[in-house]
């Protein structure tokens, strides 16, 4: 008998089971639901385009270093061909794509990192303290510090009703009792858009966490703490929201938002 879920890792697709074709139908992920939402990144990639240009951050460089800066792009654009300018414009216009890339495959090996180490706890049955030099081990020194333990790590979810599949990083117990939904983000804070990633990841739990052959792990009710762990801080301090009921509206609405775009583009 098939699962009624599973998901595919070469493909990153989250399938379920469609009797009327006998065959599996591709859900929404939930981080395309997330795509309706803005992050506050213009002037980040506005920056790394200017930089290929001379352009120094005023609040990272002095005035004197932002005048070296420029005049040393700038004698340096006079000697340029046409075409080797219009090169260098394109590196301006990619750069933000390919730091973007490197920060993807950056985050790509932390994820498997910290799933190592939480699974490894969850194992033991125990909270591991190994120093504090790492990302991970920071990490693990502040769940040392705040959880009580760790319930499941890089498990799949999924709703029919609401058509979407997700991963889920990890999900925890925090000292005071309490059910918390983590995420493990590269950024340096914690955005809006990624807690209401946890709140689609908690709508999707109501039905159970599965492996990615859609064999059932477990149940988990009153999930009331999204914790967003933002590694590219310099300081790591993972940020804790426990108002969880605005923020599942807020995806909620977010689904809505996506259906009514992609129904608007296929009228076009």
């Amino acid at each position: 008998m098939q699962n009624k879920y599973k998901f595919t890792k070469d493909a990153h697709l989250h399938l379920i089971w469609d009797e009327s074709i006998k065959d599996y139908r591709a859900l929404t992920g939930t981080t395309s639901i997330i795509e309706v939402l803005g992050k506050p990144l213009t002037y980040w990639a506005s920056g790394l385009a200017c930089e290929k240009l001379g352009w120094l951050n005023p609040k990272k460089a002095t005035q004197e270093e932002r005048d070296n800066s420029a005049n040393k792009m700038l004698e340096l654009i006079r000697t340029f061909s046409t075409q080797s300018y219009i090169a260098l414009l394109d590196e301006a216009y990619h750069a933000h794509a390919n730091v973007k890339k490197e920060k993807a495959d950056e985050g790509t090996e932390l994820h498997e990192a910290l799933e190592k180490y939480v699974k490894q706890c969850i194992k033991q049955q125990d909270l591991l303290y190994i120093g504090d030099n790492t990302k991970v081990q920071k990490f693990a020194n502040w769940a040392y510090e705040n959880l009580q333990n760790f319930i499941a790590s890089e498990v799949n979810v999924y709703d029919e009703g609401l058509w979407l599949g997700g991963i889920v990083d990890c999900m925890a117990r925090t000292k005071d009792g309490k059910l918390a939904i983590v995420d493990f983000k590269s950024s340096k804070d914690a955005y809006f858009s990624q807690f209401v990633q946890c709140a689609l990841y908690d709508l999707q739990l109501a039905n159970g966490y599965y492996d990615a052959e859609g064999n059932k792990k477990g149940n988990v009710e009153g999930i009331s703490k999204y914790i967003i762990c933002p590694f590219g801080a310099k300081e790591f301090a993972p940020t804790i929201i426990e108002q969880t009921n605005f923020l599942k509206e807020a995806a909620k609405a977010c689904i809505t938002l996506y259906r009514c775009i992609a129904s608007f583009d296929a009228l076009k």
